[in-house]
């Protein structure tokens, strides 16, 4: 089988792992790539057993490219359970998991209102809302993302089509990597 399968004290995946996550403490969320063409593997690890604790085969087939990815993660514990939350995001695309109800996205888009995406990241605490940094592409054709202009893009995913939209103030340029700090460290959003 083409499966991610962990081997020894290593997690062995298919194709070259393209990002990774800690959720919390004990488990790794890694997507890398497939066998075949524009394939990926989605996996969450519980890093105290042998083999994956869920796997998703991601087709991104409604993207026009979706060569630029990045994953997030987010946790939740309840008396009765933990809950997982995964997301995707690249070129104009974006897609996001609920372990719950792994067979279908939670939410998804494929139109992004900005030119690339590089990063995302959900909300540690519920995993509701996305953050998803973009670049502005060189104009040279090869997808190269310009050292000037970036956009954040902030949305709930509890919609089948989340509508996101640019963060008031964000950064002026790329946005190659985020992550969620409290609320107090972030300061007050104006209204």
């Amino acid at each position: 089988s083409d499966k991610p399968r962990a081997l020894g004290k290593g997690l062995q995946h298919p194709g070259s792992v393209e990002a990774l996550r800690m959720p919390c403490r004990g488990y790794l969320t890694s997507l890398c790539q497939g066998v075949g063409e524009g394939e990926r593997w989605l996996t969450l690890w519980d890093l105290r057993q042998p083999n994956p604790a869920l796997q998703l085969s991601v087709r991104p087939a409604a993207y026009s490219c979706f060569d630029a990815v990045a994953v997030g993660a987010s946790s939740s514990a309840s008396a009765s359970a933990m809950s997982f939350r995964f997301a995707t995001a690249g070129d104009c695309g974006f897609e996001a998991w609920d372990i719950r109800q792994p067979l279908r996205a939670l939410s998804r888009t494929c139109s992004l209102p900005a030119s690339w995406a590089v990063s995302v990241a959900l909300d540690p605490t519920s995993g509701c809302v996305a953050a998803i940094g973009c670049c502005n592409l060189d104009g040279g054709g090869d997808h190269v993302c310009s050292d000037e202009g970036g956009a954040l893009l902030l949305a709930s995913v509890e919609e089948a089509e989340p509508h996101f939209a640019p963060c008031p103030g964000g950064p002026g340029s790329p946005a190659f990597a985020l992550r969620w700090a409290p609320a107090s460290a972030a300061g007050s959003c104006p209204d």
